[in-house]
């Protein structure tokens, strides 16, 4: 279902139409905070509170799908950053391991390849986590840049900087772990 501008006007006038948003961006929104949150309930919990804080909001919402998109994103780490900061021990690290099937409410997504769960992994041990972040928002939400731009309330070229900087480290981390595993596969025939 895609959010129009008369859509997003319908429900300005009648809140009671604001389950076409949560119908439309429920699985992204609970993907980004299974991402920031790492456990089930933590997620739901990050992710019913954004839908309902954007409820509450949404009569000062202005502006088009795109933004609404980031704006909901935006509402959903800002609430985990808000959750984090009242625990004081967590550390907001992202987590890989979201598997749509474990949640009886969300959408499967399709099958993914070997190697992209492969280079999740590698993302998500990023330092620092902010790179990890902005990635899996660019190429594993399909995030465009003023989008993500949006959400962290930073420049679009600061984040282009951030996506370079953070591929260049992904890809010496893996040079370093296919030449280990080299050396290892070696070592093996040595012995």
């Amino acid at each position: 279902m895609e959010i129009t501008e008369k859509k997003i006007a319908l429900i300005k006038e009648d809140p009671q139409f604001f389950g076409i948003i949560y119908e439309t961006y429920i699985d992204e929104i609970y993907r980004y905070a299974f991402y920031l949150a790492g456990e089930k309930h933590k997620a739901e919990d990050v992710t019913s509170m954004a839908f309902m804080r954007a409820l509450e909001k949404f009569h000062s919402f202005s502006g088009n799908q795109k933004k609404l998109r980031a704006w909901l994103y935006r509402i959903t780490r800002n609430i985990f950053i808000d959750e984090v900061r009242k625990k004081k021990n967590q550390v907001l690290r992202i987590h890989e391991d979201y598997e749509p099937e474990d949640h009886e409410n969300f959408a499967l997504e399709e099958e993914k390849s070997l190697l992209v769960e492969e280079l999740v992994k590698f993302i998500t041990n990023l330092e620092p986590p902010i790179y990890a972040e902005i990635l899996l928002m660019r190429y594993k939400q399909d995030l465009e840049i003023t989008e993500i731009a949006e959400i962290l309330e930073k420049t679009e070229q600061n984040v282009r900087t951030i996506i370079h900087r953070a591929t260049k480290k992904l890809h010496e981390i893996y040079e370093m772990t296919a030449n280990l595993s080299v050396a290892v596969d070696t070592e093996e025939v040595i012995l």
